[in-house]
């Protein structure tokens, strides 16, 4: 197995920060945007093609030119004239994704794509915090997301819209000055990457096999969706 491999990454990121603070609350809002390029360029002979026969290496080529823009709005209002703290915030996120790429394989027919793709999530949360007794203070919260993906192909990935409601709980009790007991209670949500829900074949670096495969993307993903819940005692060790 022969691979020759080039890989250039450009990044740009720039950002602005502003907060406010009013006799009961403080407001911080953040604006940043980011516009990278990455570019892989692969060539070389891998036993990739299994129509040859085992351990037969076959050539094959992957140029892959991908440029993502990202904008990102968020907002937070925390309240101040309380140790309880409550706090809301809201969030506004886009991002354009677009790739050129080509493909070769074992003397087949080279696969091109072009496409683009456009993300927009939006978010709100909310949390307060409560004192029961011991000293035990209990924090809920909400959040509500929502992401809508479209894309430039259909054929390659079809637009969708999902929405997420993900509650939380934490219960915090202090023993004495140096040790606490925790306990979490939460809904959390894995949104799958975009580029693994595009149908197209990524040759692994390397050969082709079941310790390092080639991939394809799936259209049909859907976000994971798991209850977590986690407890203990903190020792802060000075």
């Amino acid at each position: 197995m022969t691979e020759d491999t080039r890989y250039k990454r450009d990044y740009l990121q720039g950002g602005a920060d502003w907060t406010h603070r009013f006799a009961n609350s403080k407001l911080e809002t953040t604006l940043s945007a980011s516009d990278a390029r990455e570019t892989v360029d692969r060539a070389g002979e891998s036993e990739r093609d299994y129509t040859a026969g085992p351990g037969v290496s076959v050539p094959y080529t992957f140029f892959d030119d991908r440029h993502d823009r990202l904008q990102t709005f968020s907002s937070k209002l925390t309240g101040t004239s309380s140790p309880l703290l409550w706090s809301t915030g809201v969030l506004a996120e886009h991002r354009r994704v677009s790739v050129d790429n080509l493909t070769t394989a074992g003397g087949t027919v080279p696969q091109q794509l072009n496409i683009g793709v456009a993300t927009q999530r939006n978010a709100l949360w909310g949390q307060n915090e409560w004192e029961l007794p011991a000293n035990t203070t209990l924090t809920a919260g909400l959040r509500y997301e929502s992401l809508t993906i479209r894309s430039d192909d259909a054929t390659l990935l079809s637009q969708r819209s999902t929405h997420f409601l993900q509650p939380s709980l934490h219960l915090r009790t202090p023993v004495d000055e140096n040790l606490q007991f925790r306990a979490n209670l939460a809904r959390v949500t894995r949104k799958p990457n975009i580029w693994d829900l595009v149908d197209r074949s990524i040759p692994s670096q390397g050969n082709n096999s079941i310790n390092n495969p080639d991939v394809v993307g799936n259209p049909d993903l859907r976000p994971e969706v798991a209850w977590t819940f986690d407890t203990g005692f903190e020792r802060r060790v000075r």
